[in-house]
């Protein structure tokens, strides 16, 4: 108990430490006298766009004269003079704003995963509130780019495009932002996201690659120290040039270590050495342990250690071509058997072909990545040309359009899986016992995995029961439109004045989290009864009448012209609420209407949705 109580002490002191807003000279701490603030930053990375902005991540330097420090995520607003700011250091004369919550139950929040990035401001920028500086310095980061640059300029002159550029790009570079959103869902739904990023299956090929190539360098003096050197060396070159994402650190420092191992004669410490590179990285950088591509990675790498080779011990194949085979399904079915409860905790869905994309795709990766590196170096010197390319090209369209038709099978792909937090830790109980139980073959251990599986069972019945039996109407944060949703045991009554408008992006994780099988549409109106509740909804289609009923809720919305006060004191409403289809202006009118009538309020576009269980 002391031990682990002093485990948790000082992964919690080090996890302070590593905080940047713990220190007084970050920008959070700084306090602007000016309107218009000025600050000095660096562009360090570039992020994925969205349909109005171009994004980055930046370091800050300056604040009004004042040394300071931390990252934001920087906001440019798309326009055909829009400036290249790759790597650039930049003059900005604008505020920094503080990052967006999500407005809707269950939706991504986008500012606490930058949090967690250590950003916790964000600028917007256009084409006339900064400046880039003369003086702009080479790091590391600025050299990278410009040498990413560099590849892709020489790669498109030779005829590469769309999607086989943004999947060169990905594999090759690092750099995934270019991909379609179409291209993504492709490949998640097929199960094969995990390509798309550059993660411990491609560094683990890259190293086989690698120490295949330098074989002869054995036959040396000192043969395997140079060997091992340079493998590690040129793994942190690509590392480097690939933008030095964490997937890409993680996995570099576990190959690294698994190298050095390796040279030294020490495989069978490979266990070993996977928890001492994630010791390592959590040390160095604390916040890894709430990025779901670090749990995904090493939970897998985990799993092919263990269970890989329990599961081909069972199949004995004499010929080479037997054995190859048998350790690619052991390998993929290990590593989807340990990352499957956190797949579904994430992503609530389970791609059935998945087994059989992996298979086939895996064992292509080698010639990919093989020919890949050698069409980059090419790229690098110019030295590309169609001819050269035309293998790549065929590669990777072949890959798209097989992995295209994988994800158009869609009753293999199962959706809207409901898995929480408690569901979760139970199937890593069961894995392990079982794991536990192939290795050592252990009756109790089988007994373990037995009583966790009923214990799975009971505690999801009750989670249905309990949210089957659930009441509750939401009014959704939507601008320029009203969508009222009621729950009632398994389904979902959506209201809106606009039957045809799509709603996929608000209902997808509520329907998961609530474990809704059902969603009824309903043209919506000015009055809503449930459970003797009344709802009133006022909109430009609203007329007032005198009515005896008790108003319990009143919603504003479609910024409709009222006499608020005449309103209130007509229908005498227990709870206003004022969703996002309103101009701010009226908002705001509104808002010190209920404040001086005494009236409780919410505001969507302010503390978001308006949940109210009935």
């Amino acid at each position: 108990m002391a031990v682990l109580c002093s485990s948790i002490l000082l992964g919690w002191s080090n996890f302070l430490i590593h905080s940047d807003k713990i220190y007084k000279d970050h920008y959070t701490h700084f306090k602007s006298k000016n309107e218009l603030q000025q600050s000095r930053i660096t562009i360090t990375k570039v992020l994925k766009p969205t349909a109005y902005y171009e994004k980055y991540e930046a370091s800050i330097q300056n604040i009004d004269g004042k040394e300071t420090f931390g990252n934001v995520l920087i906001n440019y607003r798309k326009d055909s003079l829009n400036k290249n700011i790759k790597g650039k250091s930049l003059l900005v004369y604008t505020d920094i704003k503080a990052l967006a919550k999500p407005k809707n139950p269950y939706q991504f929040d986008y500012g606490n995963y930058l949090q967690n990035q250590e950003i916790y401001g964000q600028i917007y920028l256009n084409n006339a509130n900064f400046k880039i500086r003369n003086n702009s310095e080479n790091t590391i980061n600025s050299i990278a780019e410009s040498i990413r640059s560099k590849i892709i300029k020489n790669l498109k002159s030779s005829g590469l495009s769309g999607d086989n550029l943004a999947i060169t790009e990905a594999l090759f570079l690092g750099q995934r932002q270019h991909i379609s959103k179409e291209l993504y869902e492709n490949y998640a739904n097929a199960g094969v996201i995990h390509l798309l990023a550059i993660s411990g299956l491609h560094i683990g090929i890259i190293t086989a690659l690698l120490g295949w190539l330098l074989y002869p360098l054995l036959f040396l003096k000192n043969g395997k120290i140079w060997r091992g050197s340079i493998i590690i060396a040129l793994l942190w070159m690509f590392a480097v040039i690939s933008g030095l994402s964490p997937s890409v650190v993680r996995s570099v420092v576990m190959f690294s270590l698994i190298t050095i191992a390796l040279h030294l004669q020490r495989p069978q410490q490979t266990l070993h050495t996977v928890f001492a590179s994630a010791f390592l990285l959590i040390i160095w950088k604390p916040n890894f342990v709430f990025e779901v591509g670090f749990q995904l990675s090493y939970v897998a790498v985990i799993g092919i250690v263990i269970i890989q080779p329990e599961i081909q011990r069972y199949f004995n194949f004499r010929n080479l071509l037997g054995r190859y085979f048998v350790g690619i399904i052991a390998t993929t079915l290990a590593a989807q058997l340990a990352v499957f409860p956190l797949t579904f905790f994430y992503f609530h869905q389970f791609p059935g072909l998945f087994f059989l994309g992996n298979f086939l795709l895996i064992p292509s990766l080698f010639l990919l990545l093989g020919y890949g590196f050698f069409v980059m170096f090419l790229a690098f010197f110019n030295l590309v040309n169609e001819t050269i390319l035309f293998p790549l090209i065929n590669m990777i369209s072949w890959m798209n359009q097989f992995i295209e038709w994988i994800a158009l099978q869609k009753k293999y792909l199962v959706t809207n899986i409901y898995f929480d937090a408690p569901e979760l830790i139970i199937c890593y109980f069961i894995i392990y016992c079982f794991a536990h139980f192939l290795t050592y073959k252990k009756a109790v251990a089988i007994h373990f995995t037995m009583f966790f599986l009923i214990c799975y069972q009971i505690y999801a019945i009750k989670m249905y029961i309990d949210l089957s039996s659930e009441t509750e109407m939401i009014v959704f944060h939507q601008t320029r439109n009203t969508v009222i949703g009621i729950k009632q045991a398994d389904s979902l009554l959506l209201f809106k004045r606009d039957t045809t408008m799509n709603t996929d992006y608000l209902l997808d994780n509520y329907k998961t989290e609530r474990n809704i099988a059902v969603i009824k549409p309903k043209k919506l109106k000015n009055t809503i009864v449930l459970k003797g509740k009344n709802i009133l909804i006022v909109d430009t289609l609203f007329s007032p009448i005198n009515s005896e009923k008790t108003i319990d809720y009143l919603l504003l919305c479609n910024s409709s012209r009222i006499n608020l006060e005449r309103i209130i004191n007509m229908y005498q409403p227990k709870q206003i609420i004022i969703d996002g289809s309103n101009y701010t202006s009226f908002v705001n009118r509104w808002k010190a209407t209920c404040i001086r009538q005494k009236i409780p309020f919410h505001i969507t576009s302010e503390k978001g949705a308006f949940i109210k269980k009935l």
